[in-house]
């Protein structure tokens, strides 16, 4: 049962949560890549890690850069990168271990650190990724969004 393996005594009673209580106690968005297009370089193209994006980003982009750094409103989680045709029910697991590692913090009287979450996907399997993450983190009372 995916929401044993994820479950926390504190999360499970405070659904729904208002807006205005998330406003108080947060204002971070957590930023979770996973693979993709979006993050790949070179000839023939290889996947990097999120920082690794971040760095090349540098002067290029430099709101991608303001948005990673120690003021601004992203904070990044990797995983290896997948490649999204051929994810797997572990890959999805995975996502959502970060996810749940990331936003749940039972020692605080609010236990969610962040407004929510963007995962980075590929497009290959981003509805079955879509669909796991809809069962997995249903209970999860933050926005979480997938792209790719």
């Amino acid at each position: 049962n995916a929401k044993k393996l994820f479950h926390s005594p504190s999360v499970s009673n405070i659904i729904p949560v208002s807006e205005e209580t998330l406003r108080m106690y947060t204002s971070k968005v957590l930023v979770v890549y996973c693979g993709g297009t979006f993050g790949m370089t070179g000839t023939p193209l290889q996947p990097n890690t999120l920082e690794d994006l971040i760095a090349l980003a540098g002067d290029e982009v430099p709101i991608f850069t303001r948005m990673f750094s120690e003021t601004g409103s992203c904070i990044p989680v990797s995983i290896e990168p997948i490649d999204s045709s051929a994810a797997t029910p572990d890959d999805w697991y995975e996502i959502c271990r970060k996810i749940v590692g990331a936003l749940v913090n039972d020692k605080k009287p609010f236990p969610y650190q962040y407004r929510g979450a963007v995962i980075i996907h590929g497009t290959d399997t981003l509805a079955y990724t879509a669909a796991a993450l809809h069962y997995l983190l249903s209970y999860i009372p933050v926005p979480i969004v997938l792209t790719g």
